[in-house]
């Protein structure tokens, strides 16, 4: 599968702003390859391969490993 990952979206909303537009969307479908997905069926990002791209240094950057658990790995900060 070339997109392992794919998001239907139905456009919601163009917004011009100064730097372009700003185009807001409603998920409407999800489609997701197995051979991306983990023992309990939810996406493992490890399989992915994805990359993200870094508007202020110009660069793409591959993400895969995890650094913390969401919601409890600033908790001794608060």
């Amino acid at each position: 599968m070339e997109y392992p990952v794919t998001l239907e979206c139905k456009l919601v909303q163009m917004q011009e702003t100064s730097s372009g537009y700003r185009i807001v969307g409603e998920i409407v479908n999800t489609l997701i390859d197995e051979s991306v997905l983990d023992e309990q069926g939810k996406v493992d990002v490890t399989k992915l391969g994805a990359v993200v791209y870094d508007h202020f240094n110009s660069g793409y950057y591959a993400i895969g490993q995890k650094i913390g658990q969401a919601w409890s790995i600033g908790k001794e900060y608060i």
